[in-house]
């Protein structure tokens, strides 16, 4: 169980305001120009990973052009594939003593070709964001953030990924979570909304979006005549304190 200091949840509230807010003015402002030079700053680092992500992202990734790609059975089943895999790697990548290294390993292994983001300052602690260029058939919008403290020590802060819309969409995933995470009661329970305690310091939450859920997202690029009924996924940190641990929703 790791154990998470006050001064350390600060810092990480700080970081996290501050591309929040670097993420909103680049989406509505300014359009990054990504280089090959690192970038030298939070706000560049944050639109360069804007600017990745500025188009939509569709669930059907690129596929042979021949009739088992296109049929509709087939396209099912490797969507099914896809979320056991990647609800597997949540699961992975929470268990004691796993390493960002090991997750990105994981995700180049599965031809998801992940790439990396660092805001912060390394005296202070320093935020690194994970996604990937090609998720698998059937998910999307991979993102995974780790803190780094001031002594080096890495955990992740939040993990999660986009399943495709459906009529057994959030039924589909609410069983691969059950297949992957070794969960008890639901702490919380709705037709669109699900909710575990996978510790003292993480939650396991599963939604549905809406398409009020599909506004304003400062990552991830929408259509609300498609993409109504997306499900997400998601391992992230507790607020310790907060009378609302976990997701807002």
């Amino acid at each position: 169980m790791r154990k998470i200091s006050s001064k350390h949840l600060l810092l990480l509230a700080f970081l996290l305001l501050l591309i929040g807010a670097s993420l909103l003015f680049s989406k509505k402002g300014v359009s990054p120009v990504v280089s090959g030079k690192k970038s030298t700053t939070a706000a560049t680092q944050v639109q360069a990973l804007t600017m990745v992500e500025s188009a939509r992202t569709s669930f059907d990734s690129p596929t042979p052009n021949s009739s088992a790609a296109q049929d509709p059975t087939a396209k099912e089943r490797r969507a099914q594939r896809s979320l056991e895999t990647m609800s597997r790697l949540l699961a992975k990548a929470f268990a004691p003593n796993a390493t960002m290294e090991q997750v990105i390993q994981e995700l180049a292994a599965t031809g998801q070709k992940p790439f990396t983001t660092r805001t912060g300052d390394p005296a202070a602690g320093r935020l690194t964001i994970l996604r990937t260029k090609s998720p698998l058939p059937g998910t999307r919008y991979f993102h995974a953030q780790y803190f780094t403290d001031e002594q080096g020590k890495v955990f992740p802060q939040h993990m999660s990924f986009e399943f495709k819309p459906g009529p057994r969409s959030m039924q589909e995933a609410v069983q691969a979570a059950t297949n992957n995470f070794r969960l008890g009661q639901a702490t919380e329970q709705k037709s669109d909304f699900i909710q575990w305690n996978l510790d003292d310091d993480y939650v396991l939450w599963i939604k549905k979006k809406s398409a009020i859920d599909l506004e304003d997202d400062p990552f991830n690029a929408y259509d609300p005549a498609k993409d109504v009924g997306t499900v997400q996924m998601s391992v992230e940190m507790k607020i310790h304190g907060d009378a609302h641990e976990g997701h807002e929703h």
